[in-house]
């Protein structure tokens, strides 16, 4: 396959209890653009209007392909796949991580106004689950500590009474939010989530 022979391939995924609002609901997946050494703007335009004629809902890229954004700075891309790896810490854990990423390094420094650096949880990355909490094994990424966070609304509101200048729910990083009738901090007590496709 050439680098302009851009493929589409459609999947419809049947999704049990899946609202029926969102019956329909077109989700366009980007993989593996290789951006720099064997694509170029040319190439990325085309590959951004065969999304924009599909219609989607939502727009997900996966793959080797990074865009840094924020105010007062020029955007810039670079590639995800990297040759090279360095340690770095997460709390107490030291992990090897992607690094040779030094456009980014520099544009994300001068936006910071302190030296820092882009890595990724590599091929070679490793980060065991504490094995008091882990059931087989499991590893984690740079997350705190544990793949899924979970947070409850009650407790941040109850949180925020006792604050104060309160804080939103983005300062504690939670990949899942439940609004319930329970009490604030009674999820300090659950021990299992039943959604409508299992457990968790």
């Amino acid at each position: 396959m050439q680098r302009h022979d851009f493929t589409i391939e459609e999947r419809v995924i049947p999704l049990p209890g899946l609202p029926r609002h969102l019956d329909g609901y077109t989700l366009v997946q980007l993989s593996d653009i290789h951006f720099g050494s064997y694509i170029g703007e040319a190439e990325l335009r085309a590959a951004e209007a065969l999304v924009r004629d599909a219609k989607p809902d939502m727009v997900v890229m996966t793959g080797d392909l990074i865009e840094l954004k924020a105010p007062g700075m020029p955007a810039l891309k670079v590639q995800a796949a990297s040759t090279t790896t360095a340690p770095v810490t997460v709390w107490k854990d030291q992990v090897e991580a992607d690094t040779g990423h030094a456009d980014a390094d520099r544009w994300l420094s001068q936006y910071l106004q302190q030296p820092v650096r882009l890595v990724r949880y590599g091929d070679q990355s490793h980060r065991a689950i504490d094995p008091d909490y882990a059931e087989a094994e499991e590893t984690v990424a740079f997350a705190d500590g544990y793949p899924v966070l979970v947070t409850h609304m009650a407790s941040l509101n109850d949180l925020n009474q006792r604050l104060s200048s309160a804080v939103s729910m983005s300062r504690f990083r939670p990949n899942i939010v439940l609004s319930t009738d329970q009490d604030a901090w009674s999820e300090n007590h659950w021990s299992q989530l039943q959604l409508s496709s299992g457990h968790v």
